[in-house]
């Protein structure tokens, strides 16, 4: 699966655990104007439209990401236009452009090729092994689990995981096989957070790490250590917010939990 063409698209309704909540789909396209809405980044921006965030602040000018305010509209570009204008050649000074047509040139002799030496002998790594494919069921992300918030209804609003509690640096572990299509901090709130894909729709979410231990593109396995509980974010104590989502649509984790 080609990450970039995954969309990472999150909402700006404040959840029960006190941060935004993140939808994994959303449109694509042409160019296109985006008014900024109360509440949303360049990141998630960037997320709704197939994007990366440096490039839409590129195309608009914009050297602090952090300052851009609602009811601004954005220019957003084709995914990868800013890099292909960053690519294309251009003519120093002083150097004379290229001769007309029927104009002879003269070409610059040849260089003399060089003797060739063998390359220098690499120490061959064993590959690591592919991950198992997703057998359709989840573990719990922590060993001997204490759900301090449950899912749903809390304080008035919709809280869309659970909350385990786990002393900090506690090692989170993958709920299921799959390949991680985001790991950082660029979402208000969440923290250090992880999301795993495992394939027909279903993502889970680990939020307010300590430290993420995995990359973008990492395939895990279940059980595997993806990293360590903390209380980044809008967290009061370490903890790790756990969700389990179809497409947009989050789930209640405990109707798939052992």
């Amino acid at each position: 699966m080609n990450l970039s063409r995954i969309s990472l698209v999150f909402l700006v309704a404040l959840a029960g655990c006190g941060h935004a909540t993140p939808p994994l789909d959303g449109p694509k396209g042409e160019n296109r104007y985006h008014r900024i809405e109360r509440g949303e980044t360049l990141w998630s921006i960037g997320q709704l439209y197939g994007v990366s965030h440096p490039e839409i602040a590129a195309a608009n000018g914009i050297s602090d990401p952090t300052q851009i305010r609602a009811g601004d509209v954005l220019y957003i570009p084709r995914p990868g236009e800013a890099r292909a204008r960053a690519r294309a050649p251009r003519r120093a000074a002083g150097v004379p452009p290229r001769s007309a047509p029927g104009t002879p040139s003269k070409r610059p002799p040849e260089p003399r090729p060089s003797p060739t030496r063998p390359p220098p002998a690499i120490e061959a790594r064993a590959p690591r092994p592919p991950a198992k494919a997703w057998n359709g069921k989840f573990r719990w992300p922590l060993d001997n689990p204490r759900v301090t918030s449950g899912y749903g209804s809390r304080d008035g609003a919709m809280h869309h995981g659970l909350d385990i509690a786990a002393a900090e640096g506690t090692p989170i572990k993958a709920s299921a096989s799959g390949k991680v299509i985001y790991s950082g901090n660029g979402l208000r709130g969440y923290g250090n957070l992880i999301i795993v894909d495992h394939g027909d729709d279903y993502r889970t979410i680990y939020a307010h790490n300590r430290s993420n231990r995995v990359s973008v593109g990492q395939q895990v396995r279940q059980g595997e250590v993806i990293g360590y509980v903390g209380r980044t974010g809008r967290a009061t104590a370490p903890h790790c917010h756990f969700e389990i989502r179809r497409k947009t649509t989050p789930l209640n984790p405990t109707l798939f939990l052992p």
